[in-house]
């Protein structure tokens, strides 16, 4: 092989090298997503709802049928600060 010819091949492969390196170090960057076992009490019950498809009327039953007296009473009174 002549002389030219091997040092394009050589640089052609350093490139692939470099260009490997750059992928591994981007995918060592970008941040990890969520898991939803991390997520906030509440972003999980709405994760559900949505999943659901419920109206309120079934929410509420539901709720009700759910919580105690004392805690669907604090549910209504948080409900109407909102």
């Amino acid at each position: 092989m002549p002389l030219e010819e091997q040092v394009a091949a050589w640089r052609t492969a350093q490139d692939d090298l470099a260009d490997k390196a750059n992928k591994k170090q981007e995918n060592k960057e970008m941040p990890k997503p969520k898991d939803p076992d991390d997520a906030d009490p509440a972003q999980k019950v709405v994760r559900s709802l949505r999943k659901l498809v419920i109206g309120p009327t079934d929410l509420a039953q539901a709720m009700r049928d759910y919580l105690s007296d004392d805690d669907f009473r604090t549910l209504i009174a948080t409900l109407k600060k909102l």
